[in-house]
């Protein structure tokens, strides 16, 4: 998995096995207003490189700022018509 560098936030990309054109992406640390353009920048980063089928693994993420919940809205708006995001493994305390 390939890793880009932030200290609060740790995302990680590979391509299922089952089916190379869906990504998984797992997220570890949390998203607030400190990394939001980060994490967006990364995650369009990809959509603009081709992988536009993104499972996204939030097990690990620990805490989203309503900035991260806005990340979330524009890599959807990016992905409109091109593409789909899920969301998984979503901890109890991140949904509240």
């Amino acid at each position: 998995m390939e890793q880009p560098e932030d200290k609060k936030i740790r995302i990680g990309i590979e391509h299922l096995e089952e089916n190379p054109q869906i990504n998984l992406i797992e997220l570890v640390g949390y998203v607030d207003s400190y990394n939001s353009k980060f994490f967006q920048e990364t995650i369009i980063g990809y959509i603009n490189n081709g992988d536009t089928k993104l499972i996204m693994d939030c097990q690990g993420l620990n805490y989203l700022s309503s900035a991260g919940i806005g990340s979330f809205v524009a890599i959807s708006e990016e992905l409109k018509g091109r593409g789909f995001i899920v969301l998984y493994n979503v901890p109890p305390t991140v949904l509240d």
